[in-house]
C-alpha cells in the first residue's frame, strides 16, 4: 500500500509538545524524522533530541519525571541508561498516541557546525550536520533508513560534501569532553581514508528486524527499492573514494558487525 505521508500526525504532536516543554529545551531534532519532515521522503515513527552540552543526570531525571507526570498512561517505557556517568547518560523512551507506538531517544553532548532551524515550531538540527552524523549512524548501525537517508543528503548536497563536515566535526570535537554514547573517547572514528564501512550492508540486509525496514512515500524524492538503493549508495562511494585517492573495499557479508542499535 503505498504511502504519502513520513511524518503521522501523532509522531507530529508529540514532537511539537516536546519541543515546548522547558525541560528539554536544550535538545533540537535531529535524525530521520528531521529530514523526513523537511521531505516526506520516507516514513518515520521515532524521535531522536539531542543537546549540544552536556545536561547531567539530575537534568536527565528531571526529565523522566516529565514524562511519567505528562505522559502518564500513554508512556509504555523508559530506560535511564549508564545515569552512573553524568556525561554518557541518555534517556530511552516509548510512548504512544492515539494507539501509535513512538520511541524517543534523549542524547546529550552532540556539538553541532551549523545554526539550528525552526520550522512548524520544532528545532531543527541542519542538514549538513545530519548528514555527518548519518554516516556515523551508516559505520555504527547501518540499516536501511541510514542508508536512505543518506542518499537524500547526497542528492542535496554530495557525499564529499558529508565527508568534510565530518572530518571538518573531527578535527574540532576532539578529546574525552567530547566523548559521547556513539563514542566514548571523543577520537576520529577512521573514515578519514578508508571508507570500506559505509558499505558494509550486513545489517541493512537483516530481514528479521521491522526496525532496519526503509519505507518509502509514495512521491519520494529517492524512488527505488532495496537492495537497489544499497547499491547505489555502494556506488556513489566508491566513486568518491577513487575521486580522492581513498580505500574502499566493503566487508564481507559474512562478517558480524556490532550494532548499537542508536542512530544519529
Amino acid at each position: 500500500m503505498a504511502v504519502d505521508q513520513a511524518v503521522s500526525d501523532e509522531l507530529k504532536s508529540v514532537i511539537v509538545q516536546l519541543m515546548q516543554a522547558d525541560y528539554l529545551r536544550d535538545f533540537n531534532l535531529g535524525g530521520g524524522t528531521n529530514l523526513a519532515i523537511r521531505h516526506n521522503h520516507r516514513v518515520s515513527t521515532d524521535i531522536d533530541l539531542f543537546s549540544q552540552g552536556v545536561v547531567g543526570v539530575e537534568r536527565l531525571r528531571a526529565i523522566s519525571a516529565y514524562f511519567r507526570s505528562t505522559f502518564k498512561d500513554g508512556l509504555l517505557g523508559l530506560l535511564e541508561e549508564n545515569f552512573g556517568d553524568n556525561q554518557m547518560a541518555f534517556l530511552r523512551v516509548n510512548v504512544q498516541r492515539n494507539g501509535v507506538p513512538i520511541k524517543i531517544d534523549i542524547i546529550q553532548n552532540i556539538p553541532l557546525l551549523h545554526p539550528i532551524e525552526t520550522f512548524d515550531n520544532i528545532r531543527l538540527i541542519n542538514e549538513l550536520d545530519i548528514g555527518a552524523l548519518k554516516l556515523v549512524s551508516a559505520v555504527n548501525r547501518g540499516t536501511q533508513k541510514d542508508f536512505g537517508d543518506l542518499l537524500l543528503l547526497c542528492g542535496l548536497y554530495s557525499l564529499e560534501r558529508l565527508h568534510t563536515e565530518l572530518m571538518k566535526r573531527e578535527s574540532m570535537f576532539i578529546g574525552k569532553e567530547f566523548g559521547t554514547i556513539f563514542n566514548v573517547e571523543g577520537l576520529p572514528r577512521g573514515l578519514a581514508g578508508d571508507l570500506s564501512a559505509l558499505g558494509n550492508f550486513n545489517r541493512a540486509t537483516d530481514r528479521k528486524s521491522e526496525s532496519n525496514r526503509l519505507i518509502l512515500t509514495e512521491n519520494s524524492i529517492i524512488p527505488g527499492s532495496w537492495p537497489e538503493l544499497g547499491l547505489r549508495w555502494a556506488g556513489i562511494v566508491e566513486a568518491y573514494a577513487k575521486s580522492k585517492g581513498l580505500r574502499f573495499t566493503p566487508p564481507s557479508r559474512k562478517r558480524r558487525w556490532k550494532n548499537k542499535g542508536i542512530g544519529l
